[in-house]
């Protein structure tokens, strides 16, 4: 029995670490990644900012 609680305590040791390996590797990705994320949303935004919409009916969303 003590056996197969110590091979049920290895597997969550294991998953554990993946899980830790791969939070490490998200945060790494967002500090490289998240200034170059925000500029590329924030020019998009501004790019579309002097649109209106007006080319759909909001009440059918159909193309007029």
């Amino acid at each position: 029995m003590n056996l197969l609680r110590n091979r049920c305590g290895q597997g969550m040791t294991e998953y554990i670490v993946i899980v830790a390996i791969v939070a490490i590797a998200a945060i790494a990705g967002f500090k490289f990644f998240g200034k170059k994320v925000t500029d590329s949303i924030t020019n998009t935004a501004n790019q579309l900012e002097g649109t209106t919409g007006e080319g759909i009916d909001a009440g059918t969303s159909e193309i007029k």
